[in-house]
């Protein structure tokens, strides 16, 4: 069997090629490219013959990440959230339906943009609210 990796937010996966999510990868414009990376979707219909439980790397960079249609369980409370840098390994599980847009930030963005030192919030996630105070 042929495997492929598909990198989604901080979700790295292995799955058998003939699986397929209709994955997006979407430059940043010039004026962000100093801290996006890049901007990404990922989508599936509810119909779809795809695993259920991924497997979710460590990864340094911090992501924003929008559930516009189902999305994972662990985080179905929050519509968006931010997940900085991990270092822990974790299985997500996905929900029927998948469609996500994200944001992944270069490894010092964090600092740039909440001027907080990233090293104090490693394996944390946050919602929206909680960083700005009020419903983004």
């Amino acid at each position: 069997m042929v495997v492929s990796y598909v990198s989604i937010a901080y979700i790295r996966v292995v799955i058998p090629s003939f699986i397929l999510m209709l994955t997006r990868l979407i430059p940043p414009p010039l004026s962000l490219r100093r801290i996006v990376k890049t901007f990404w979707t990922i989508e599936r219909e509810a119909n779809e013959a795809v695993p259920k439980v991924y497997w979710g790397a460590a990864d340094c960079h911090a992501e924003w990440v929008f559930q516009l249609k189902g999305g994972l369980e662990a985080y179905q409370s929050m519509p968006h959230y931010l997940l900085t840098p991990h270092s822990i390994p974790r299985h997500l599980t996905v929900q029927k339906e998948l469609q996500l847009f994200g944001v992944r930030f270069y490894p010092d963005a964090f600092q740039q943009l909440f001027s907080k030192p990233v090293d104090e919030h490693i394996n944390t996630i946050y919602h929206g609210r909680d960083l700005f105070q009020k419903d983004v």
